[in-house]
């Protein structure tokens, strides 16, 4: 039984991504249908079954057959195919033989630490682990009460669902599923920039390099919401940037709408603002308004079930909130002397900087470079994102501080939340042209 819930999550997530995009890497299609898969069908199991309780809890199989059999449906009727990008036939390099291998190790040392730990932490235990627990002894009504007595409304169900899932079909311990999760996350990124860049061994040196960097790895055998925030939100701005992938209503802004979606699934936190601020500025830009239309859609319609059926603060008030809060700092900073800003932002920043270490140097540096070398002043989409976004995070530690005063007790939070970015950090470093230009210099 185990078995066929995940060939079927697999086979639903295989049929949607053709729904909704034209053009992948074989890597890619292969990830986001254990991505997409497990994240749609958590929201259509946790509103079916826990929110709207039309079908029992035992209702697994049933409802991926049905969501299996109408994507097959759809793309037969309608004749949705995938045109793949050129895979390199070529035997593996050295390189790539060394990158593989320490990509194998570390991802083994993660993979057998979550097969032997349960969850352990606090926060997974209390927060994720509980109401997993409480669905599975048949309590729905101490799912959600369970949930509002702890104060975690802030934390939606995907990962309590995930547990519950494990629970289900008979495994004791529900980690395995976040291992699942990171492989699936890894072959997409690798997918992702081997098309982007047409070289499977920067495609690959990515990889390694997400693995080897200590925030990540380390947060990756902790059973809490930061990994699979990253793996869905990291990868909703990827897709973003590949905006010209598209072909009618398919595209990847559709793909970018559901993974940032499913992101608020996970966590809601105001991560997802910045991000609808540089879509609304990019869709004008480059005239792609019903991508955007699209985009937001989707994002809005998932990201309002959690609140909606907990009776909790909608994405619509959230923007309100947190606009009058900013406002509220820019008084603040301009006619006080108050100075406790500069000590939350030094928490930030420390916070931060354990997380992300000398890869914000590299990105950076990365940068400075290649408009040095290039003698021209610009950016890619990627790299815009990772400063952008690394700005907005800081800022945002700073608002935190403005509505909650002990926040400054919070750093080891703040390193955790610093991970959801890296990944568009080391694309943007591997991405630059910089490197191509170097290297061709090196040849001569």
């Amino acid at each position: 039984m185990q078995l066929i819930f995940l060939i079927l999550i697999f086979y639903f997530g295989w049929n949607l991504t053709k729904i909704l995009i034209t053009r992948l890497n074989i890597a890619e299609h292969l990830g986001l249908s254990i991505l997409l898969g497990m994240g749609m069908y958590s929201l259509v199991y946790y509103i079916l079954v826990l929110y709207l309780r039309i079908l029992p809890l035992n209702s697994h199989i049933l409802i991926l057959l049905t969501l299996t059999f109408l994507t097959s449906t759809i793309t037969r009727v309608f004749g949705f195919t995938l045109q793949y990008s050129l895979q390199s036939k070529v035997a593996l390099s050295k390189l790539e033989v060394l990158l593989l291998l320490i990509s194998i190790l570390i991802f083994s040392y993660i993979a057998l630490q979550n097969l032997y730990w349960p969850p352990y932490t606090p926060d997974s235990i209390h927060l994720f682990d509980f109401r997993a627990q409480r669905i599975f002894l048949g309590d729905i009504e101490g799912f959600f009460h369970g949930a509002r007595y702890i104060n975690s409304n802030n934390y939606p169900p995907f990962t309590s669902l995930l547990h519950y899932f494990y629970y289900m079909f008979g495994y004791t311990n529900p980690t395995n599923g976040y291992t699942l999760l990171l492989a699936a996350f890894l072959t997409t990124i690798f997918g992702y920039s081997h098309r982007l860049t047409q070289s499977r061994t920067k495609g690959m040196l990515i990889v390694t390099l997400i693995l080897l960097t200590p925030s990540i790895w380390w947060n990756s055998i902790l059973a809490l919401t930061n990994i699979p925030l990253m793996e869905y939100f990291s990868l909703a701005i990827l897709y973003l940037c590949d905006y010209k992938n598209s072909h009618g209503f398919r595209s990847t802004w559709l793909v970018s709408g559901i993974l940032l979606g499913i992101a608020s699934f996970i966590r809601q936190e105001a991560f997802w603002i910045p991000i609808i601020l540089a879509t609304l500025i990019i869709s004008l830009k480059q005239k792609i308004v019903i991508q955007c239309l699209s985009f937001l859609t989707i994002f809005f319609i998932i990201s309002s079930i959690w609140p909606t059926s907990i009776s909790w603060i909608s994405p619509i008030q959230h923007l309100q909130i947190e606009t009058r809060t900013v406002a509220r700092i820019m008084n603040d900073v301009t006619i006080s002397n108050n100075l406790s800003y500069f000590g939350s932002l030094n928490t930030a920043i420390r916070g931060f900087w354990k997380s992300w270490s000398l890869i914000i140097i590299m990105f950076y540096l990365t940068i400075l470079a290649q408009q040095l070398w290039l003698k021209k002043y610009s950016l890619s989409l990627i790299q815009f994102f990772g400063i952008f976004m690394s700005s907005c995070l800081i800022i945002g530690s700073m608002i935190f501080a403005r509505r909650f005063s002990g926040w400054e007790s919070l750093g080891d939070a703040v390193f955790r939340m610093g991970v959801i970015i890296i990944p568009v950090f080391w694309v943007g470093i591997i991405t630059s042209p910089f490197w191509n230009i170097l290297l061709n210099k090196g040849k001569r």
